[in-house]
């Protein structure tokens, strides 16, 4: 039973270690993040969003029916969805 226990916890070890995404520069470890965001659960829509700044960008939809747009942060430069619970009001109202 101990060893099995121990099998137990050295897997688990094994792979919350390899299940993060780092990359070894030199002696130091930098974690490595995805500057894209996942759509592979949502759809588009034939839908266009503009929005203050002039700039019109495609609405895609949630799997929870939730609606969104995907905008890059100036400060990073990475995607996120920013989500928009008036446009999402309307489709659910039709």
């Amino acid at each position: 039973m101990k060893r099995l226990l121990t099998l137990v916890v050295l897997a688990l070890m094994v792979g919350t270690i390899f299940s993060q995404n780092v990359k070894r520069e030199g002696n130091t470890f930098v974690e490595v993040k995805s500057d894209k965001v996942s759509l592979k659960n949502d759809s588009l829509t034939a839908m266009t969003y503009k929005a203050k700044d002039g700039k019109e960008y495609p609405i895609y939809l949630s799997k929870n029916g939730k609606a969104f747009i995907v905008r890059v942060s100036k400060k990073s430069g990475r995607e996120y969805k920013q989500y928009l619970p008036q446009v999402t009001e309307q489709l659910n109202k039709k």
